[in-house]
């Protein structure tokens, strides 16, 4: 916390260390091209900042024993793809099935990112999530949100890196309720992987024929 020698000639840092006696005052000076020599005096912070306890970090999503999996192989270098499966600017152009989608578009995909994607006949509201795949894989999960009858909704995208090109997985994790849950799954697990299969064929389309990215064609017009 910096005090300039203006301030303090209006206001006596003593009121802080007799009310607070963990504070210590400390000097300093930095120079500037415009202004020359600046003098303060400050307050290091390490004391509160070593009173602060992190906390443990939320668990992972809860992943199905079995889950639906699905794979392909595209290629296209592997930041390359997992690009254009994290940016959310590219999502209409490989998933044909949603007509319209809701996100934040100036801000970055990343974990706890919610968008909305509407579709013919509803919609689905979906959180980034992630998960630990072992080693040498980059992945990218969804969270789906408003499932019937569903703990837990989930699909990993899962990519690494093969001959050159890049192996894209796509595992769909299904956590139903008891009873009547478990008739959901049946039917919800059969529809996502069917649309999971046209989805990779659309995603591998997309990439091979993409030259570049959007921000590494900016970056060679410059």
């Amino acid at each position: 916390m910096l005090f300039s020698e203006n301030y303090l000639a209006l206001h006596p840092i003593d009121d802080l260390t007799d009310s607070y006696p963990w504070i210590e005052i400390e000097k300093g000076e930095s120079q500037y091209e415009k202004f020359g020599k600046v003098t303060y005096q400050f307050i290091p912070l390490q004391y509160l900042h070593e009173k602060i306890t992190k906390p443990e970090p939320p668990p992972p999503p809860e992943r199905a024993k079995k889950p639906v999996v699905r794979e392909i192989i595209i290629h296209k270098p592997l930041y390359f793809v997992f690009e254009i499966v994290l940016n959310l600017d590219f999502r209409l152009m490989w998933n044909k099935k949603i007509k319209e989608l809701r996100y934040d578009e100036g801000k970055i995909n990343r974990v706890g990112t919610k968008h909305r994607c509407l579709f013919e006949t509803g919609f689905a509201d979906f959180e980034t999530i992630n998960n630990d795949f072992g080693p040498d894989k980059l992945v990218y999960g969804e969270r789906i949100k408003n499932v019937p009858l569903a703990k837990e909704t989930s699909v990993y995208y899962v990519l690494s890196e093969q001959n050159g090109g890049t192996k894209v997985r796509v595992e769909i994790h299904f956590i139903p309720f008891p009873v009547l849950g478990w008739i959901m799954k049946l039917f919800l697990v059969t529809r996502l992987s069917r649309g999971t299969e046209k989805l990779l064929t659309e995603l591998k389309k997309l990439s091979e024929e993409q030259e570049m990215l959007p921000y590494e064609a900016a970056m060679t017009k410059a």
